[in-house]
């Protein structure tokens, strides 16, 4: 079975997959949990989710033989016409106050999720890579 960038099984289907209201399917489980919990935070603190979000996606990173996390259901993008990609500003659409705020809700995942504006991807937020399932598992139970 194929593996995605962060080390995930590549996905077949969105059938081992719970969706995320407003972003689209994930994996089930902690995954779920952890990125369901982010969303919702982000939803309330950030900005209200438009229609410019998405989730599971069965492809290969763009130009690169590597597949996305996305194939694995382990990624979701928010607001992707406020907060596109590839851009100068690797935080483009958010404010300073909001990267800030980001940031620090980042942490409370305990090293879970990545934001994909380290490498100017602002709307992209993935499982971190090397995450294992028990380490996942921990930081869901304490949500």
């Amino acid at each position: 079975m194929p593996i995605s960038q962060n080390g995930w099984a590549v996905q077949d289907s969105s059938k081992e997959m719970w969706k995320i209201d407003g972003v689209g399917p994930v994996l089930s489980g902690a995954v779920w949990v952890i990125l369901n919990d982010f969303v919702r935070w982000f939803e309330t603190n950030i900005e209200p989710l438009g229609k410019s979000c998405g989730s599971y996606n069965r492809r290969k990173i763009s130009g690169s033989t590597k597949w996305s996390n996305h194939a694995s259901g382990t990624a979701v993008d928010l607001n992707w016409n406020l907060h596109p990609a590839w851009t100068k500003n690797k935080y483009e659409g958010f404010t300073s106050g909001q990267v800030s705020k980001i940031n620090k809700a980042i942490k409370k995942y305990g090293g879970t999720i990545r934001w994909g504006a380290s490498y100017s991807d602002p709307m992209h937020f993935e499982i971190a890579p090397g995450m294992k399932s028990s380490n996942l598992e921990s930081v869901a139970t304490k949500l």
